[in-house]
């Protein structure tokens, strides 16, 4: 007997995951309406509330469009360059939150689109395009063609009062900031800008310095040098995440003092995460270590990217560049760049290389990658326990495979939680092949020192050490339960009651039956002596 699966047959798990290779438009043409099942599943995946049909045909657009219900769209997405004339085809959609949008050949055809959704649109993306030329290098084809300028003064935030997140790119390199008035309160903002007085203006606009709590910056080619910038003095109270990335081929420098300055407490108060990317010089080195970002009572996770051009020193370097902040350090990795620029173009035409007689440039560049390698123990559990000063025990339980890649570090934090927080207790947990000696050191006792071989055996381990830090009471004689022994005796004794009254109805009711027997035998006995006594009277 041959079993056969059919495509109704599979599960949902498996129909998700093919459901994840294609796109919206194959869905929605290839499944809608197949079956009830099917169709429940592409509403529950939300492939209703996220539409992009970039890719499909006229007649696939037109009939998908005839079915869906367009109450429920939430989330568009249009590739212009796909579907050119796709924007002016959409109806009025009276749930759209979300417009994402590559590139545009029409302003006007943008503009009504927006304006039609002005009420209900809080997030707006419009990315660029970027097409591969097959010669060798690559060029940017950009749209919108117009100036992003108009767009957004006349329109993306003035008119569109439910907006709060604007997303124009960072490849617009002539995108100015031309507002100066009160607009609408945007979260966020991810923008490409030419100078650093634009961004010290975009940050000085009402009342994005109250109400924003995201803002991501890319300086372009034409970045004018920070000093001739103003400083920034109006504090952004809500800005949580911030991103300043410089241009690999920019040839000016942020100066770091300015930079200091802007991501400074008392710029960015509450500031929880830094990305940043700029080119600095050696003399920047010793105010980058000593910089409030990497010290402060803040804490922020800074990830960054220095670069520096043409030092022939930058072996030495390295160990001068920070390894994040000190509450959350970062791993550290250098790369050195070989940048061929274009030589003049009478040279270009007659060697066919356009790179061939360019200046030749090296760019060293130290970056973070995103995770941890060694967190300062010591400060973090020093940090919790000082909440609570009156605790009379202190307990950490590490759980480790014994194996640090900085065996000496690990021990001297060890050694700093012992010695800085009272009464605490460590207790170390090791799996697979963990060095006793390195367990030891992290314990405060030997006797705090456990292996785990098994599952089984961990679970036993947490379970001694549970006891052991919450032991469980003495087992105490329970005193007899007198209670119930006088509620025996009070049921015996009702019994007995109840009892005692039956025996006594029983005699009674005998007593009773037997008084009208006796007065009948009387009766009898009368009416046998009336006629003697009859009689004696007659012979008389």
């Amino acid at each position: 007997m041959v079993l056969i699966t059919c495509f109704n047959d599979l599960p949902d798990l498996v129909l998700i995951e093919l459901f994840s290779y294609l796109s919206s438009s194959d869905i929605l043409w290839g499944f809608t309406h197949l079956n009830q099942r099917l169709t429940m599943l592409i509403i529950e995946q939300g492939f209703f509330y996220h539409i992009n049909l970039s890719l499909s045909k006229n007649h696939q657009f037109n009939k998908i469009l005839h079915f869906l219900p367009l109450n429920l769209i939430k989330i568009l997405a249009i590739d212009s360059d796909a579907s050119p004339l796709q924007l002016t085809c959409w109806p009025y959609l009276p749930s759209l939150t979300t417009l994402r949008i590559i590139g545009t050949y029409n302003h006007d055809h943008l503009l009504l689109f927006l304006l039609l959704h002005a009420a209900t649109l809080t997030h707006l993306i419009i990315k660029s395009n970027e097409r591969i030329v097959p010669d060798g290098f690559s060029m940017k084809f950009e749209h919108p063609t117009g100036d992003m300028t108009p767009l957004i003064k006349n329109i993306l935030l003035i008119h569109l009062p439910a907006l709060r997140s604007l997303d124009l790119g960072m490849e617009y390199y002539n995108t100015r900031w031309p507002i100066t008035t009160k607009i609408v309160p945007l979260t966020y903002i991810r923008i490409c800008l030419p100078s650093t007085d634009i961004l010290v203006h975009l940050m000085s606009t009402p009342p994005l310095s109250k109400t924003l709590r995201q803002l991501h910056v890319r300086l372009s080619y034409n970045c004018c040098d920070s000093l001739s910038a103003p400083n920034p003095s109006i504090p952004m109270v809500n800005l949580r995440i911030f991103t300043l990335v410089q241009t690999f081929f920019s040839e000016f420098t942020i100066k770091w003092r300015f930079f200091e300055i802007l991501i400074s407490s008392k710029i960015m108060p509450v500031l929880q995460r830094a990305n940043i990317s700029l080119f600095i010089n050696i003399d920047d080195l010793h105010r980058i270590n000593s910089s409030s970002i990497f010290t402060d009572h803040r804490h922020v996770d800074v990830n960054f990217a220095f670069k520096i051009i043409n030092c022939p020193q930058y072996v030495n370097i390295t160990q001068y560049i920070p390894c994040g902040n000190q509450y959350h350090r970062r791993e550290i990795v250098g790369a050195t760049f070989v940048v061929n620029h274009w030589c003049d173009r009478s040279q270009w035409l007659i060697d066919g290389d356009p790179f061939s007689y360019g200046r030749k440039e090296y760019h060293h560049m130290w970056y973070t990658l995103p995770w941890c390698v060694h967190i300062n123990v010591s400060d973090k559990m020093k940090e919790i326990f000082q909440e609570d000063q009156t605790a009379k025990r202190n307990i950490v339980i590490v759980f480790t495979d014994g194996n640090s890649k900085h065996p000496g570090q690990t021990t001297q934090s060890a050694n700093n939680l012992k010695h800085q927080i009272k009464n605490i207790e460590v207790y170390a947990i090791g799996v697979a092949d963990a060095h006793p000696a390195e367990l030891k050191a992290i314990a405060t006792t030997t006797d705090h020192v456990f292996f785990a071989s098994s599952i089984t055996k961990l679970d036993e381990h947490f379970q001694e050490i549970a006891n052991e830090i919450i032991p469980c009471p003495p087992t105490m004689k329970r005193p007899f339960p007198w209670w119930i022994l006088l509620v025996i005796l009070g049921v015996l004794l009702l019994l007995s009651l109840l009892l005692a009254g039956c025996l006594w109805l029983k005699r009674w009711r005998k007593l009773v039956e037997g008084l009208p027997t006796r007065a009948s035998n009387e009766e009898k006995s009368v009416k046998a002596k009336r006629p003697y006594a009859v009689q004696m009277i007659f012979d008389d």
